[in-house]
């Protein structure tokens, strides 16, 4: 990992609500996360990054490590007041090159809201959305359970695998499911397709 200098602030006094997640290589998250939070993180250390949103208040702790097996975590979310914060986000997360996946009026949770979703390096999703009503059924959660992870090389394309394993994981660490559609990375699809592998793969644009 490429060396963090440390970052010292003074401590805040206002309310918000901290999320603390495991990150296997610190710069590449802190990076993410000043695209998806549009701000810079207050503290960097070897080991860890705090980031302080303003609105809505939200303290989020970053922590060099494995991932825990087993962990709760589902999802993260954002709700938004208004579908111009949500473009304004997801435009700023494409134009970095990192992979969104929009869906507009879904009915879930008792409620009807346009969301996106994204998934940081290590595949931690994060759900933003404004509600657009509340409904008095429960709806369907179609939550994307393998969002491609965010790559600062940017994304230009999808790929299938075609098998003969249920399953592979590419280098950069990106896991492949067989037979279904996956955006990837620049750097990612290039390999793929030069790769000894490559006839193990479908292409698309």
């Amino acid at each position: 990992m490429t060396s963090m200098s440390t970052v010292t602030t003074a401590a805040t006094t206002s309310v918000g609500f901290e999320v603390g997640v495991w990150v296997t290589d610190l710069y590449r998250s802190v990076a993410f996360y000043r695209v998806l939070l549009g701000c810079k993180p207050v503290a960097v250390t070897e080991q860890s990054a705090r980031f302080e949103h303003a609105q809505p208040p939200i303290v989020l702790t970053l922590h060099t490590g494995a991932r825990q097996p087993g962990g709760a975590l589902n999802h993260v979310g954002l709700r938004l007041a208004a579908s111009k914060d949500l473009v304004a986000i997801q435009q700023r997360l494409e134009e970095a090159g990192i992979a969104t996946q929009s869906q507009e009026g879904v009915e879930c949770c008792y409620a009807r809201a346009t969301k996106f979703w994204v998934a940081d390096p290590d595949r931690t999703l994060w759900e933003l959305y404004t509600l657009e009503a509340d409904i008095d059924h429960s709806g369907f959660d179609d939550t994307p359970t393998r969002v491609a992870p965010a790559e600062q090389a940017g994304a230009i394309g999808q790929v299938v695998y075609k098998g003969p394993f249920a399953r592979v994981i590419a280098d950069d660490g990106t896991t492949l499911i067989r037979g279904e559609k996956q955006i990837v990375s620049a750097a990612q699809w290039e390999a793929l397709r030069k790769g000894s592998d490559a006839a193990a793969f479908a292409f698309l644009p």
